[in-house]
């Protein structure tokens, strides 16, 4: 991975966001998980890396990480949120806020994917109760960390562990 981020047209990419790049890829590529670099992203006119969990036939994306203008940004994809409800309540705040803010909140079908569809089956709206109050966010733009730090990486990745817990081996 840090030989991609030496690639002069990542040479926006501060100091500070290459270290938790190489970081975090080092942790989710130790977690099994695998990725295709960095690629172009058409929707947000920049780039991004998106990993998925190996061995399944069709690839399940978890975790993105975008750069857009000079500006990285984290994300994780969850399903089945409330599964995780008493995690989340648990969780320490940098981790809860992601789940609980006001961002990316579902607007009904003003995401271009959801149009034509009813915004009761819309196939991006994720639903949850996290603390007694119900949660309507667009999968589109939802779970995004702001200012994600080296030092909480272990805490990602046990969220993410949490969420895909991987293979049952069996004896």
């Amino acid at each position: 991975m840090k030989y991609l981020l030496s690639n002069d047209k990542y040479s926006y990419v501060n100091e500070e966001d290459k270290a938790f790049i190489i970081a975090l890829d080092a942790a989710v590529i130790g977690l099994g998980y695998a990725h295709n670099g960095i690629e172009e992203h058409a929707e947000n006119d920049g780039f991004e890396i998106r990993y998925y969990r190996t061995g399944l036939k069709t690839r399940k994306y978890c975790v993105k990480s975008y750069f857009r203008d000079g500006v990285f940004t984290f994300r994780m994809l969850f399903t089945n949120i409330d599964k995780h409800r008493e995690y989340i309540e648990r969780a320490p705040d940098f981790i809860k806020q992601t789940f609980i803010n006001g961002k990316s909140v579902c607007r009904r079908g003003t995401f271009s994917g959801c149009i034509g569809q009813r915004s009761d089956k819309c196939s991006y709206k994720k639903t949850y109760t996290i603390d007694g109050i119900l949660h309507e966010k667009c999968s589109y733009g939802a779970f995004v960390f702001d200012n994600p730090c080296i030092e909480n990486i272990p805490q990602y990745m046990e969220l993410l562990t949490t969420f895909f817990p991987g293979k049952k081996r069996t004896k």
